[in-house]
This record gives structure tokens, sequence and C-alpha cells, in this order.
């Protein structure tokens, strides 16, 4: 082809050294290896730590610009390192070794929802609390409150007896169980958590990563 049509020798060559390099130059990254990456590692070693944490609340612990941290987030996704769940407070992540169930999941989501948290918190030391006592003591409007009661009562995680004019709330057994379990609760689920946060030296590189 390069004897017959010359004009083609340059773009034949550039085409061969960027095959080559795409081969050797280029580490595949695969089940085994993904870790190896400092900062992809950091970005499982955060979900494993903080099961069901958000994007957001993720690039804030670990000092990670976002962009980075949704990149090396869609590469653990992509070999079956971590998997997202979609529920009302935005999407949460979780390492596929953790042994949760799924009203689990659905209560780490939420508890990396910093208004859900505080209801959840709430009605944990409150059992029985109405509407109001919720709104006047975390200072939220009660339409919020009722928003936010919804998902909660839908995924099973709070329920509600009416007594009277007024709607108490409880959480349901098994999520009562859970939370007991995991307290101190997560400081990720709240704003300042980053600045605590074990992995915020994490030393970003330049490059996206060697494959």
């Amino acid at each position: 082809m390069c004897v017959s049509s010359p004009a083609l020798f340059i773009p034949m060559q550039l085409l061969f050294s960027l095959s080559v390099w795409l081969r050797l130059g280029q580490k595949r990254v695969t089940y085994r290896n993904v870790l190896e990456n400092e900062n992809r590692n950091a970005v499982y070693m955060c979900i494993q730590e903080n099961p069901g944490i958000h994007m957001h609340a993720l690039s804030r612990v670990l000092g990670m610009n976002i962009g980075t941290a949704r990149y090396h987030m869609e590469v653990l996704c992509g070999v079956g390192k971590v998997f997202p769940e979609q529920n009302s407070g935005g999407v949460s992540y979780f390492v596929n070794a953790d042994p949760f169930s799924d009203l689990e999941r659905k209560i780490a989501g939420y508890l990396h929802d910093h208004q859900k948290s505080r209801i959840l918190r709430f009605v944990l030391q409150h059992p029985g609390c109405t509407r109001k006592d919720i709104a006047f003591r975390l200072i939220m409007s009660g339409p919020n409150v009722t928003c936010h009661m919804k998902s909660l009562i839908r995924d099973g995680i709070i329920r509600s007896e009416r007594d009277g004019r007024n709607m108490r709330y409880y959480l349901c057994p098994d999520a009562d169980g859970y939370l007991e379990d995991h307290e101190p609760w997560n400081s990720c689920a709240h704003p300042e958590a980053g600045k605590q946060a074990p992995y915020a030296a994490v030393k970003l590189r330049g490059s996206r990563d060697s494959g």
C-alpha cells in the first residue's frame, strides 16, 4: 500500500505507532490490578469504611476533585469492585464484598443524607415523636419533615401510627437494630466530615491512570 500510495506512508506509520503504544504503553485495568492506582485505592477504602457514601461526600472526605473521584468510581464499578444504588437521597456506593441486606443498604445510604440522618437519629432517640417534635427540635419545616418521612416509610425504615390528630413515628424493628449497632454514626453524613477525614492527605496525581 505504501509503495502504490506513498502519501499514505506517514498516516499508516502513525497508526502503527499508536497501536503499539495502546498494547504496550498502557496497562489494562482489571479486577485484580484495579487497586494498584493510589487514588483509586483510596476511593475504594473510603467506600469500604463508609458504606452508602455519596459522590460529593466522598470527594469532600478524600479532598479529591469530584471529576477525579467520579472517574475512579466509574472504573471501580466497571470492573465490579463497587456498585451503585439509587435511592431518594441520590446514588449511594458500596463495595461488592459487603454482605448488606437491601434494607441495610437503604439505611446506610440515608445515613449519608444530612437531613434524613438527623431525622433517623431523632426518631431512634425519641420513639413516638410527632412531625411537630421533629420540626421543632431539628429546625425544619413541617412539609420538609413530611417529604423525608415519605421516603423513610416507603423503604420500611420508619413506621407511623395514628394517635388522635397526630401521627407518631417509630423505627421498624430491623432498622432499629441496624442503627443501634452502628452508633456512633458515620461522620461522613455531616458537612464538616471532610475536616477529619482519614484519607484527606491523599496525594492527587496529574494523570488519571497509566492504564
